[in-house]
């Protein structure tokens, strides 16, 4: 387990009609307390979630970006050991932003499934395409986050 994780997803064609999960860290994040999720909301913004012992995913970070049906690079960082924005995001390269509540969560992520392209079972499918999905057990540092970003665009 980890206290922190850097997530990119590359997607296209993502289609509208309620919220897709892209990546989900747990079969529900609302059931456990050390998990994550990215997901496309009804109005195709780009939401990261993660759950901790203290709060989230009650109060998701949505960020400002759409996603459209062209191809996009996303890239997330889930960092519990920070006090405040523990999730920061991007699309392309472009900051969408960080998640300003101090949640102040201690506990690490769980070593649960993770499931792509939709919820355990059949829900919350993604009307879309998910070209590749790479997952680091760390935060990584910005040049880091760049040189991956560059490479999968």
């Amino acid at each position: 387990t980890t206290a922190a994780v850097t997530l990119f997803a590359v997607t296209a064609n993502i289609t509208s009609g309620g919220d897709r999960v892209i990546y989900e860290d747990s079969t529900n994040i609302n059931s456990f307390t050390d998990g994550f999720l990215l997901f496309r909301d009804a109005s195709n913004k780009v939401v990261a979630a993660l759950r901790g012992n203290t709060g989230g995913a009650g109060s998701n970070f949505i960020s400002t970006v759409t996603v459209t049906t062209t191809a996009a690079v996303i890239s997330a960082v889930y960092d519990k050991s920070l006090a405040t924005n523990e999730v920061t995001d991007w699309i392309d390269g472009t900051s969408a932003g960080t998640r300003p509540q101090n949640l102040n969560n201690t506990n690490n992520f769980g070593n649960r499934a993770s499931f792509i392209g939709m919820r355990a079972g059949t829900s919350l499918p993604l009307a879309g395409d998910i070209a590749e999905i790479i997952l680091y057990n760390r935060a990584l540092d910005t040049t880091e986050r760049q040189q991956v970003e560059a490479y999968l665009s």
